[in-house]
């Protein structure tokens, strides 16, 4: 049991360390009623906020402006507040 264990601990240390992470933003969008943005990408997909991939060379900001058009066809214009950083374990 011990051995597994480890094994199972090495494997996820190598898993971590060898794959990049990914750079997402989401943004909260509200009307003056107070009502959310919600998309989702086919009819069975989950709603979810707006927002997505940073590519590389670009920055948080552009990235959101980009991904609200794609998603949404919105324009936008910053700055934008961020409010929260999270990660995925």
């Amino acid at each position: 049991m011990i051995a597994r264990d480890l094994i199972k601990k090495a494997l996820q240390q190598y898993w971590r360390a060898s794959r990049g992470l990914t750079l997402e933003v989401r943004s909260v969008l509200r009307d003056a009623a107070g009502s959310v943005l919600l998309v989702r990408s086919g009819p069975l997909a989950p709603w979810r906020l707006p927002g997505g991939p940073v590519r590389a060379g670009e920055n948080a900001e552009a990235a959101l402006a980009r991904t609200l058009d794609e998603d949404c066809g919105l324009c936008t214009e910053g700055p934008f507040r961020m409010f929260a950083i999270y990660a995925k374990h």
